[in-house]
């Protein structure tokens, strides 16, 4: 059967004006200013908005009075590229944490910018009331497993060779990792967390002998927190008591919330200098010491925190599997061995929590897609998929018969060799699109049922290419007719359904 092809340009209006390029207008906005993380929609949506006299109020005092914790020390790489680390180790002890500057390559600090823009996208939709107070949430929550072990984003991150080093001081040999998300908080928190510890009133065996989490002699479990964007005194800066604010080392005591009197004071105890933190720094806290969450009075800056969480030896046995087998044994040596406890089995459900984003059968939920392309044969005899290096997928297409040219979808000029072509089963029931974070989709494979009516699920195109999500879209009750297929600027194809 002959196809056809329709292209629908998602930014059109009814203008006469040419739709905006948007690539451009981002690279544009970035030579500008700092990275910054928007999501229209997320903003004060809660019970306050930006300019209540209050909220106003409240913005211009943090101005003069949210310049950072008095007494926090922060650590600068040495001209060898590491840190002092038992000075490091030394202001973890006496203070629950400490701040490593620079501590984030550029692509590390990319490429986890761009895992969290994929997060802020579920998390609203996910847990629409957030789950850690009003316009508050996990990162975790935009996952099937509650970790986001399964983006390589995070996972590139467990072994950071400059941080390494501090992490051993601290908690000893054989270190492992026991999870890795964060959180974020949205414009329109305007209400403080309550004081608390993260480890609340556990209890912990050290060397045989149950006691109290803060009578431990070593933090049982470690935290490293990632700045990927900047941390200002507007935007949730983290409140963590310092010694030199509480007079002792809160990891060793219990927390008493916010019944403590020196409650506001506290509360301006931001992991800031100067009343910022650069993004590419770190904090490695003790999750015993006390903290809480702070106001984001900004106007549309959401701020991510993602993290990394470690435990040592003598407190690594309670690891929950997250991380999938293709994820660990893409890392290095290293990084192996401190996710070896947290491997996954290969069937285990894992990816983004977006059902909530399908619309219309779509297979991911792309909001960022500028154009759509459509392709039709009701019975192709092969479904062509074509990528270029950097960008994943850039095209997909029907063939409509043996030895015939493909009909493709987006037609882009820059795929970087010939296309890969899967046999269409007789029938085609579901479609499973393979995606990473940066790169938008990767890879695709057809399922459905052949001649004899046996199931049929083909290869993989690009079974090499490393993927964060994996998801299935069924054909609709109607039956295949074709494909539809969403592209966006600097990312090639980003998302997939059947027609």
């Amino acid at each position: 059967m002959a196809s056809k092809r329709k292209l629908i340009d998602l930014t059109a209006d009814d203008s006469d004006e040419a739709a905006p390029d948007l690539a451009q207008l981002h690279r544009e906005r970035e030579a500008r200013q700092p990275w910054r993380l928007r999501r229209p929609g997320v903003s004060w949506t809660g019970k306050a908005q930006y300019d209540d006299d209050a909220v106003q109020k409240l913005r211009e005092r943090l101005k003069r009075t949210n310049h950072g914790s008095p007494g926090l020390e922060v650590l600068r790489p040495g001209e060898d590229g590491g840190y002092d680390v038992e000075r490091a180790a030394s202001l973890f002890r006496r203070d629950g944490c400490v701040v490593l500057l620079d501590a984030l390559d550029g692509p590390r600090l990319e490429a986890l910018r761009r895992g969290v823009e994929r997060a802020a996208d579920v998390v609203p939709y996910a847990e629409p009331a957030g789950n850690r107070g009003a316009q508050r949430w996990s990162l975790g929550v935009a996952s099937l497993t509650r970790q986001l072990s399964h983006v390589k984003a995070w996972a590139d991150c467990v072994h950071v060779p400059r941080i390494a080093p501090v992490l051993a001081e601290i908690m000893g040999p054989g270190y492992v990792v026991t999870g890795m998300g964060g959180e974020l908080t949205a414009p329109g928190a305007v209400e403080y967390q309550e004081l608390h510890s993260d480890m609340g009133d556990a209890e912990v065996v050290y060397e045989g002998v149950k006691m109290k989490n803060w009578d431990a002699p070593s933090p049982p479990a470690v935290v490293v927190n990632f700045a990927v964007g900047d941390l200002h005194s507007l935007n949730g800066p983290t409140a963590q008591v310092t010694a030199a604010v509480a007079g002792f080392s809160t990891q060793t005591r219990r927390c008493p919330g916010n019944a403590h009197p020196r409650l506001r004071e506290f509360q301006l105890s931001t992991v800031l200098v100067g009343g910022r933190l650069p993004a590419g720094s770190v904090a490695v806290r003790d999750p015993r010491a006390w903290h809480c969450g702070t106001v984001n009075v900004t106007a549309d800056e959401l701020r991510p925190l993602p993290n990394v969480e470690y435990a040592p030896a003598w407190n690594a046995g309670w690891c929950a599997p997250s991380m999938p087998p293709h994820v660990h044994a893409g890392l290095d040596a290293e990084g192996r061995r401190l996710c070896a406890r947290i491997v996954d089995a290969p069937d285990r459900a894992y990816g983004w929590r977006a059902e909530h984003l399908r619309v219309d059968g779509w297979a991911l939920g792309n909001r960022d897609a500028q154009r759509e392309y459509r392709v039709y044969a009701a019975a192709p005899a092969a479904v062509a998929v074509l990528e270029q290096d950097g960008y994943g997928v850039v095209d997909v297409g029907l063939r409509g018969a043996p030895g015939a040219a493909p009909d493709l979808a987006t037609k882009n000029a820059d795929a970087a060799r010939p296309g890969v072509y899967l046999p269409a089963p007789a029938t085609i029931t579901a479609l499973e699109v393979f995606e990473r974070g940066g790169r938008g989709v990767v890879d695709v494979r057809l399922v459905g049922v052949d001649a004899a009516g046996a199931a049929v699920t083909t290869a993989r195109a690009f079974p090499e290419r490393d993927f964060d999500n994996k998801r299935t879209v069924s054909a609709p009750a109607t039956g295949f007719a074709g494909l539809a297929v969403r592209e966006q600027d600097d990312y090639g194809v980003v998302d997939l359904k059947i027609v």
